[in-house]
């Protein structure tokens, strides 16, 4: 009789293990056979540096994940096959987003989805200033381990590890640094194990974000993230200063309101003042206008079903995209609120092409994971938001191209010359004189390895059915309440 409750509880163990291991399976995202990096010949294309001049007629010879030579098209050139149909396509460098996060994989790799949106839009780099969900760099140094082997498609990626924040931090997961030796040491275990750079928050401490800056000097990592409540602009030289975070006046961070707290005081002499001190003290902004533009539709139900949110889970759209079970410090939006957001959006824009004329320097960002933020496409939707704040189309391609890749630290990264990465888009029509164009993207080179645009389509195409499966469906809408919850109360 003993023996067969021992026979009958391991099959019982067998049997749940074996429908937790399905279950899993069913969740995980569909993996794809990323394209092999080879020697590539694109011929008779016009290639464009933004801002810095158009060749028209021109080969690009690619090989070794590199430009390899830029070079006047000969009759002689003979196109690899995949090439062929780029002729008379313009070439552009790799969109980089300065402003992304990833989301947790959860054991179902979500990030896959996550990378492949990004280079169906066109982006190949992108700065990683946060992972969600944790407070170590391992997360997102493994995504960005398993792209560059090839294993998964996707973007170039940049990490900051960890985002640093005081103590309490603004959310849990959040590394809780509480003075400037721990800073030190924080900083020098991030480099250590492989970071690109470094993020603060809000509740940083004065002498916290001194430890950060000194040691980020020592290891030659530069530092972005949000103006600490507990510092001035005048104090932040050289900083890359996320979402215009801090031009209404310092206020203590309890709600998500006090991100874009007193916009409705924010007058023409204040943005003289932020101008002046950026270009004098080197700071730089990345704005996310898309972000905020977006946050401003977030109590409007039909907003939800816009066409392009359908290249994600219902999951976000319907949970952590909404009022109910957005991050704990969201969810008191009120309706007053966004109406403010709205006021301060145009100042916002207004704002951005000031600091672009002054010369001050801009970064494209668009703080994927936000509500109604897609990867890559919420990057070409800051380029439209650039050029209505009054940025020409090739100038924004600029802030969204070489100034980004200057401050990455990777060799020409963002430009298209010998010895450059090898990340070029492709386009039917030149999207630096109309940003409608982006719609014409034909193929997508990132790191040397070539996505035809039928290629993307269908990979994308495939994500979408295994989005909309009942089972995925069902059981991702439902565990997302709970995860969310659980990563922000």
């Amino acid at each position: 009789m003993a023996r067969r409750l021992v026979f009958a509880a391991l099959g019982l163990v067998f049997l749940v293990a074996a429908c937790g291991l399905a279950l899993l399976l069913a969740l995980r995202h569909p993996s794809l056979e990323v394209p092999k990096r080879k020697a590539l010949v694109i011929s008779s294309v016009t290639v464009i540096n933004p801002e810095l001049g158009r060749r028209r007629s021109r080969t690009l010879v690619l090989r070794g994940g590199k430009i390899e030579s830029v070079r006047e098209s000969s009759p002689d050139d003979e196109p690899s096959p995949e090439a062929r149909s780029l002729e008379g396509s313009f070439a552009l460098p790799g969109l980089i987003d300065m402003h992304a996060h990833h989301v947790p994989s959860f054991g179902i790799a979500m990030y896959r989805a996550w990378d492949l949106l990004f280079l169906a839009h066109g982006v190949t780099s992108i700065r990683d200033v946060g992972v969600q969900g944790a407070d170590v760099p391992e997360p997102l140094l493994e995504i960005r381990s398993r792209v560059r082997s090839g294993e998964t498609p996707g973007p170039r990626i940049f990490t900051c590890g960890p985002i640093l924040d005081g103590d309490p931090p603004v959310i849990p997961f959040y590394r809780v640094i509480r003075n400037e030796s721990e800073a030190r040491e924080t900083v020098h275990r991030l480099v250590d194990a492989g970071v690109d750079c470094i993020k603060v928050y809000q509740n940083l401490s004065a002498d916290a974000l001194a430890g950060v800056r000194a040691a980020a000097a020592e290891r030659g990592v530069k530092i972005a993230g949000h103006l600490p409540t507990a510092i001035s602009y005048d104090d932040a030289a050289g900083l890359d200063l996320q979402h215009l975070v801090g031009v209404g006046g310092s206020h203590p961070y309890r709600r998500f309101v006090d991100q874009f707290a007193g916009w409705d005081e924010v007058d023409e002499s204040r943005m003289d003042e932020i101008v002046a001190l950026s270009v004098r003290a080197g700071i730089i902004h990345t704005p996310t206008l898309v972000m905020w533009e977006q946050l401003s539709h977030f109590m409007e139900p039909a907003w939800r079903q816009r066409t392009e949110f359908r290249f994600l889970p219902r999951s976000f759209r319907q949970v952590a995209w909404t009022p109910e079970y957005s991050p704990a410090n969201m969810r008191d939006l009120t309706a007053e609120d966004l109406e403010a957001l709205r006021r301060a959006l145009p100042k916002m824009r207004e704002l951005t092409f000031r600091l672009f004329q002054a010369g001050a320097r801009l970064h494209a960002g668009s703080d994927v994971i936000m509500p109604f933020v897609v990867p890559g496409l919420g990057l070409q939707q800051e380029l439209v938001q650039l050029v209505e704040a009054g940025l020409t189309p090739e100038r924004a391609w600029l802030v969204a191209t070489r100034w980004p890749g200057e401050w990455l630290g990777e060799p020409g990264l963002g430009t298209l010359r010998e010895g450059a990465p090898a990340d070029v888009v492709f386009f039917r029509e030149d999207p630096t004189r109309d940003l409608r164009a982006l719609s014409t993207l034909e193929a997508v080179i990132a790191d040397g390895r070539f996505y035809s645009r039928p290629w993307l389509d269908q990979a994308v195409a495939e994500q979408r059915a295994h989005f909309e499966g009942a089972l995925y469906d069902s059981i991702s809408t439902w565990a997302a309440r709970w995860i969310v919850e659980g990563l922000t109360d």
